[in-house]
């Protein structure tokens, strides 16, 4: 036995669908406004209408970002300055063992 929708049924469903979309769409689309106006903010621009607390907030999250900023770039500069030290410190193969010079080999030409 086949089931099926009626036909007002159907309609029902993809309109309630339709209308899921669009405000799921709508909620996604404010939400860049949203990020786009505080990216604006944190980059300077559109600082005028904010509050003097807003400002505050603006003031402190710069402030947390560049901390951990300077913090990740000195954790860096250490690694590179750790990973230098140990590579001058390892022992460095004489790459001159093979070579001979040329007045080492002659007394063997000589034979010949």
């Amino acid at each position: 036995m086949a089931w099926f929708f009626p036909a007002a049924w159907k309609s029902f469903f993809n309109v309630t669908i339709n209308l899921h979309l669009i405000t799921f769409t709508i909620d996604w689309f404010d939400a860049l406004m949203l990020l786009c106006n505080v990216f604006r903010q944190l980059m300077g621009e559109e600082l005028e209408a904010l509050t003097l607390k807003e400002l505050q907030q603006l003031e402190r999250q710069l402030d947390t970002s560049l901390r951990l900023m300077r913090s990740r770039k000195a954790n860096v500069s250490q690694r590179e300055l750790r990973e230098e030290r140990r590579d001058r410190s390892s022992p460095v193969p004489d790459q001159t063992v093979g070579l001979c010079s040329f007045s080492d080999i002659s007394h063997v030409m000589d034979k010949k």
